[in-house]
């Protein structure tokens, strides 16, 4: 079973008609098209898959919003500020915006972004805060 060599022992764990090897798909491929992604610029190539799924980033903005405010108000109904999972939403969401071009929007994710971390707890003059940006 184990076989020496100068890196170390080698195990066989079972014959080769034990197992099979599956292909797992490539997404990235389906997303670009069938094209000769060896003659294509890779920077090229990605911008034109962040432009085929750029649109479906207005729905999920939406979505994600709507679900951070909702979060936002759980938090402070309950008292309980999650501070790690907020400021995990607002990183997702501002970084979203960045990558689609969206900048407006990541400006403002990168100040409550910054923000919350530094607040010791989310009085009413934080929260009236943290309203105005979300």
């Amino acid at each position: 079973m184990d076989k020496g060599n100068k890196e170390g022992p080698v195990r066989t764990v079972g014959a080769p008609s034990d197992y099979g090897i599956i292909a797992a798909p490539n997404n990235f491929l389906d997303n670009a098209g069938a094209v000769n992604i060896a003659s294509l610029d890779p920077v090229m190539l990605a911008d034109g898959v962040l432009q085929r799924v750029k649109p479906e980033f207005g729905s999920s903005f939406g979505a994600d919003m709507r679900a951070l405010k909702s979060l936002f108000v759980q938090m402070r109904d309950t008292g309980k500020f999650d501070r790690p999972l907020f400021i995990r939403k607002v990183h997702d969401i501002r970084g979203e915006a960045g990558t689609f071009g969206y900048q407006l929007v990541s400006g403002i994710g990168r100040m409550i972004y910054e923000f919350i971390p530094s607040i010791d707890k989310a009085g009413q003059t934080e929260q009236m805060a943290i309203v105005a940006h979300l």
